[in-house]
């Protein structure tokens, strides 16, 4: 009974901390958070010159709800990137972008953060109104961000200060916008939950055979 019942509290403190992990214990970004973030940002290129960026930006924070969110990115390559210093000569916008996403992207899984969905466009829109006529976008990537802290914590991080310019070189147009989730069918905290579940039972099972066996 006691070894049965140290399994199914060590599976119950394993989840607990993943949850806290997944979820995240920080609360709400606070005011002087939010001002420090935003005078971080200035020194990124697209946020420092262009202040309705900036204000948007100042406007999610501050409307901060500590809690998860996903952020849905639309983007198009240049044919050529723009090139800058340091930049390896020949070197195409997939190839710059994923110089970006593979220093970026390890920074957002480190934060319970990961790409949910994404691929490239099949074709072009289908259905299109009161839009630009030239806004096709290429490719698309659906990320889950633990937090907003999270985000302004990567995105304000001076060890990304080398890899911005990747970005920018190799996107022509983007759009980027924030969601809530409302629904999500299948996610890690049920996949963890199952995967611990499963382990306990075997453990259960093994610790059972031993018991008959004595």
């Amino acid at each position: 009974m006691v070894r049965s019942a140290i399994i199914w509290a060590t599976g119950a403190l394993l989840y607990a901390l993943f949850l806290a992990w997944y979820d995240g214990l920080s609360g709400p970004l606070r005011p002087d958070e939010v001002d420090r973030y935003m005078k971080a940002v200035e020194r990124v290129h697209v946020y420092g010159d262009n202040d309705a960026i900036k204000a948007r930006l100042r406007s999610f924070l501050e409307a901060d709800d500590g809690r998860e969110f996903f952020m849905v990115n639309l983007l198009r390559y240049r044919a050529t990137p723009q090139p800058f210093e340091g930049m390896r000569a020949g070197e195409t916008s997939r190839e710059a972008m994923q110089r970006y996403s593979g220093a970026f992207m390890p920074a957002i899984l480190s934060r319970a953060g990961w790409l949910v969905s994404g691929g490239q466009a099949a074709a072009a829109d289908l259905e299109r109104w009161g839009v630009e006529p030239d806004a096709d976008w290429a490719i698309y990537g659906l990320v889950r961000y633990r937090s907003r802290r999270d985000l302004a914590e990567v995105i304000s991080d001076p060890a990304f200060d080398n890899v911005h310019p990747y970005k920018f070189a190799a996107i022509e147009a983007t759009r980027a916008f924030p969601v809530s989730p409302a629904i999500m069918l299948l996610s890690p905290r049920l996949v963890v939950a199952l995967v611990i579940l499963v382990l306990a039972l075997l453990a259960q099972l093994v610790l059972i055979g031993l018991v008959r066996k004595t």
